[in-house]
């Protein structure tokens, strides 16, 4: 693993995210990026500051390019009370990951837990409110491959038959390397 990151002032707190590439891309060299938080574009707004970790938010493009696929990945934190909205391309799947604080996205309510809330959006739009203590969230969006997915630890493929087909490389030594 190259994920080693340090903690300051005793405390780390860190979120990884795994990108199922196309059918065609899977056995490419694995890739890695790790970020620290000042190499992390901000945008300030009246209500929420939103931090661009991938794709793009208010023409503010992404810390981390080059994902094969198009992915939207912004940390996002509302004052209490306020709201946020984000318009995620329509044909694309997203879902929050509320990890500070108590949101509101449609009928669905999620609290510090953390929780997960998949949204499907009709108009594109995600409209979140904060709660009194105001919320901090994972806001992931990205186009569906409309592949099968065969999954098993910490490897996606397509089929059951791809997959046991990887493990049996990785456990010989023989799976796609740097």
């Amino acid at each position: 693993h190259q994920e080693m990151p340090q903690a300051v002032e005793g405390k780390s707190q860190g979120f990884q995210l795994w990108v199922n590439l196309p059918k065609k891309d899977k056995m490419m060299p694995p890739r890695y990026r790790g970020i620290t938080a000042h190499e992390i574009p901000v945008v300030k707004e009246d209500d929420a500051e939103v931090k661009v970790i991938a794709g793009m938010y208010a023409g503010t493009p992404g810390s981390v390019t080059n994902l094969v696929v198009d992915v939207i990945y912004i940390d996002v934190t509302v004052k209490p009370r306020k709201f946020f909205s984000y318009t995620v391309p329509k044909h694309y799947t997203a879902f929050l990951y509320v990890f500070q604080g108590l949101v509101k996205v449609g009928d669905s309510l999620a609290s510090v837990a953390p929780s997960v809330i998949l949204t499907e959006t009709q108009s594109g739009t995600i409209q979140v409110s904060a709660g009194e203590g105001g919320a901090r969230f994972l806001l992931v969006a990205g186009e569906p491959l409309g592949e099968p997915i065969a999954w098993g630890g910490p490897m996606v493929m397509n089929t059951q038959e791809e997959l046991q087909e990887a493990f049996v490389a990785y456990q010989n030594g023989t799976l796609v390397k740097k």
